[in-house]
């Protein structure tokens, strides 16, 4: 479903893609350090990449599995343990939880459909989609979204 999405709206330019942390630590005690860790390989340019890899591979979360994780997508690993042990991303994750909390979502995946704020700082969220949905239902949500009066 993503894929088709990106290819028929994001690179387009027709509409813009924001990724929040959301990490449900009540159910998933080391998710905060996979979204720590893809973080940490986004400074590498592999942020994609740690995320698919950390998705495909939930049960191995782990401090050393990370640093496993990063091996395999051939990452600086001395740069990696350093960013991952500072836990410098920490606050940003937890803004990312708090702003997601307030839009109202609670489980992942969550879509949050709206437009772009005048000063291109904020998103209006006027629909939110939680769970996984099909590329049909996103097109007919997306095209609604881009012909209403709100888009112009």
């Amino acid at each position: 479903m993503f894929p088709q999405i990106e290819k028929d709206y994001i690179q387009t330019g027709k509409v813009k893609y924001f990724f929040l942390d959301f990490p449900l630590e009540s159910i998933h005690k080391k998710a905060l350090k996979a979204h720590e860790a893809a973080n940490c390989a986004g400074e590498q340019g592999k942020y994609w990449e740690m995320h698919d890899l950390l998705l495909a591979n939930q049960s191995r979360l782990d401090l050393d599995s990370l640093t496993e994780h990063a091996a395999a997508l051939r990452l600086d690993l001395t740069a990696f343990r350093k960013c991952l042990d500072s836990e410098k991303y920490v606050e940003e994750i937890r803004r990312d939880i708090s702003e997601g909390k307030k839009a109202g979502v609670r489980v992942t995946p969550t879509f949050l459909l709206g437009f772009l704020e005048a000063n291109g700082t904020k998103i209006r969220a006027v629909q939110l989609k939680r769970g996984v949905s099909s590329y049909s239902h996103f097109k007919i949500v997306i095209e609604r979204l881009l012909s209403s009066s709100e888009a112009r």
